[in-house]
């Protein structure tokens, strides 16, 4: 019969439908709620947008390729029109809460209903970047293979790919590295910055563990974070690992921005890009927040680090120093790599340097510049350390923004944790300014570990305020963070070059025609 819709039955078919739609929803990990697509996309991100760029084929031969944008809703939906010799409708959806955009064939036939572009959008410098893939047959003549695609908005764009944005870091250092991070004067804050740090490394995919070590204070326990990006060579004897470091706490009257939240949110900034991409790289990559890299006296109440890098130290003897060190081909630590200062004067030096091998170019060079603030130093062991420094110039010089100079002090010594340490050189209280930090903990370890510490030279640089414990809460001009991010794209680029990374064909087609999703393999493991 034609079924009466009752109360009590339309009533009943709502519950079944509720239970059902929010059990589809439970089980495809839907979201209550999301950020809003319209803020979080770059801002050129709007409909009527045109991009331009190549699509890989499988030969390695490219085309080009046309995008055009149809529309983009506040919920997020977009459409868009695929051109290249040949024309693509496309709907999809942009997921703000990792910046991926996934597009499929509107109105699909049977020979392209499992046409996808997929990949992620970059704002840079307000201009619109998506690198993604291309799955699936998407025409009768198309390749049933992943082709890599990369399109922009505006054509002859030159840079690093992939980048950071000043955003990125405006947010990293506002929102959790722009307060005080020591045990004693904020240990709230310093917990949170750690928890942070822990949290977002491990929800890239990271490998990440908690380092804690006893200290010179019986009542405070160290925590360095230690992540692993592994590569396929990952824990072998043919890896060749590459290391970033950056320390996260502070000494007592410091604010911590410059010193040292910039290296935390470049540190940050190269985790999220380099496990982002979507082809694996050959060698592994570690990221390393260390604790305690201020000392203070034992007649400083609640000192816990007496001669400083206490952090760094152990990280040191306890996973470094057991390794073969030809297994590690760098290490790179950033610390106060944000106060970009053009004025005049700006600039100052310690004594002495004019005179002290290696690094007398640095002053001669700056003195023409009329004592400008406007550099990074780059600190490391002449000839030595070439393999590292080297690829990290190439890298340098392509990027944008030639104003952001680089100033390259190269000591003549291999050994150079000796030499200040036996002060056996005239210079070495020079030399003692610049490389007392985190990176002699790896060299008093071992001179064969190939080292690079890049610095604004801390307080040898002037600032709008001059705070009484010499730090001040640094203004972040965008003169700055165009210095942060420069400097971020050029050690996120050089440890993708260092660690092997990959082009996504050459990715792809590495990948045995078997291994697919769901696969099941039996064998032995032979125990030693």
């Amino acid at each position: 019969d034609k079924m009466p819709l009752t109360d009590d039955r339309l009533g009943f078919l709502k519950k079944i439908t509720d239970v059902v739609t929010r059990t589809i929803m439970d089980l495809a990990d839907f979201k209550d709620s999301c950020k809003d697509p319209m803020t979080e996309a770059p801002d050129a991100f709007r409909a009527g947008l045109k991009m331009t760029g190549t699509i890989t084929m499988p030969d390695g031969q490219q085309q080009n390729i046309n995008v055009t944008i149809d529309d983009f809703t506040p919920s997020g939906r977009v459409e868009a029109t695929v051109t290249s010799g040949w024309t693509l409708h496309l709907a999809g959806r942009f997921n703000p809460d990792n910046y991926r955009l996934a597009l499929w064939v509107k109105e699909p036939s049977w020979n392209n209903v499992n046409c996808v572009a997929s990949g992620h959008l970059h704002d840079v410098d307000s201009k619109v970047l998506f690198i993604g893939e291309v799955n699936g047959k998407c025409e009768d003549d198309w390749p049933h293979q992943i082709l890599s695609m990369i399109v922009m908005d505006q054509p002859g764009f030159t840079g690093l790919y992939p980048s950071t944005t000043k955003e990125n870091l405006r947010t990293l250092l506002t929102d959790h590295f722009g307060d005080n991070r020591h045990h004693v004067t904020n240990p709230t804050g310093k917990t949170a910055a750690a928890d942070f740090i822990y949290s977002t490394l491990k929800g890239y995919g990271l490998q990440v563990y908690n380092d804690n070590f006893k200290t010179d204070n019986e009542d405070y326990q160290g925590r360095n974070i230690v992540a692993i990006w592994p590569g396929p060579q990952a824990f072998t004897a043919r890896d060749r690992l590459v290391i970033l470091g950056a320390h996260y706490d502070t000494c007592r009257n410091n604010p911590g921005v410059d010193d040292n939240g910039s290296g935390l949110a470049a540190l940050m900034e190269a985790a999220r890009i380099i496990s982002s991409q979507p082809c694996i790289q050959e060698y592994s990559v570690g990221f390393v927040a260390f604790d305690l890299n201020c000392g203070e006296p034992p007649d400083v109440d609640g000192s816990a680090c007496f001669d400083g890098m206490c952090g760094s130290r152990h990280v040191v003897e306890d996973l470094v120093a057991p390794l073969d060190p030809t297994i590690i081909q760098g290490v790179i630590i950033m610390d106060s790599i944000l106060n970009y200062n053009n004025t005049p004067g700006s600039q100052t030096f310690p004594d002495n340097l004019e005179d002290t091998p290696g690094v007398q170019l640095t002053y001669e060079e700056t003195k023409e510049d009329g004592f400008r603030g406007n550099f990074l130093g780059i600190l490391a062991r002449q000839e030595y350390d070439l393999p590292l420094y080297s690829v990290f110039y190439n890298r340098w010089d392509e990027a944008e923004d030639p104003q952001y100079k680089r100033r390259d002090m190269l000591v003549p010594y291999k050994h150079i944790a000796d030499v200040i340490e036996t002060t056996s050189d005239p210079h070495w209280q020079v030399y003692n300014t610049f490389f007392d930090e985190d990176i002699k903990s790896f060299w008093r370890s071992s001179s064969d570990i190939k080292g690079m510490f890049l610095s604004d030279t801390f307080h040898f640089r002037h600032r709008e305020i001059e705070h009484p414990g010499r730090y001040d809460k640094m203004l972040l001009t965008n003169d700055r963070l165009g210095f942060l991010k420069k400097i971020t794209n050029v050690v996120t680029r050089t440890t993708m070059d260092l660690a092997g990374a990959k082009g996504l064909a050459d990715c792809k087609a590495a990948v045995p025609v078997m291994l697919t999703q769901g696969i099941q393999l039996a064998g032995k493991v032979t125990l030693s």
